[in-house]
């Protein structure tokens, strides 16, 4: 979200970022929002250049199928010269392949920064069972607009696992039904 990792250098996609579009090019960002990079997304002249990042692949499957039926909400910044230019958008698709975009659309102009929160507070819904999620800075052809702090609020995602030894009792534990006794071990 804050663009911080850049380890293939700092002309190429940072970590866990894809860049897409003919001509399109990116650039490690000085002005950012809150410290750390902004991402400079140079589109080229006849194609909406984009950086995507798959949320399954950053938080791996087990915390995504946690997302299932949950609601999130979007928050960031994004700069362009001309509003419309820069676009987030996350894009659900449920288990049968059904894609639905939800973008936020700049309406600053003049390479300042827009708060995402600002644009639209709606909450993103997620399906159940949700297939792919992923989140897209987009520039217009021809433009040059910045991306910086972009997160995906959501439910916070815990597991509790019941620990292999019990303090005080012994490793197997016993679960009782009216006809047998089973060991749960």
């Amino acid at each position: 979200g804050d663009f911080g990792e850049w380890t293939n250098g700092t002309s190429v996609a940072p970590d866990g970022w894809t860049l897409g579009g003919a001509g399109a090019s990116v650039a490690r960002g000085t002005d950012e929002v809150h410290g750390g990079y902004g991402a400079d997304l140079t589109a080229g002249g006849g194609a909406t250049g984009t950086l995507t990042l798959n949320v399954a692949a950053q938080i791996g499957q087990q915390e995504f199928r946690k997302l299932n039926g949950q609601s999130l909400t979007l928050l960031g910044a994004m700069a362009n010269t001309t509003a419309g230019d820069a676009v987030v958008r996350v894009a659900v698709t449920n288990s049968a392949g059904t894609v639905t975009n939800t973008d936020r659309t700049s309406t600053y102009a003049g390479s300042r920064f827009e708060d995402l929160d600002d644009i639209s507070a709606a909450t993103i819904s997620l399906p159940d069972p949700l297939a792919v999620l992923t989140i897209q800075c987009r520039a217009a052809a021809g433009t040059v607009c910045t991306f910086d702090d972009l997160v995906l609020y959501g439910p916070p995602l815990y597991y509790y696992y019941l620990p292999p030894t019990l303090i005080g009792l012994h490793q197997t534990i016993w679960m009782e039904s009216p006809t047998s006794t089973r060991s749960a071990a």
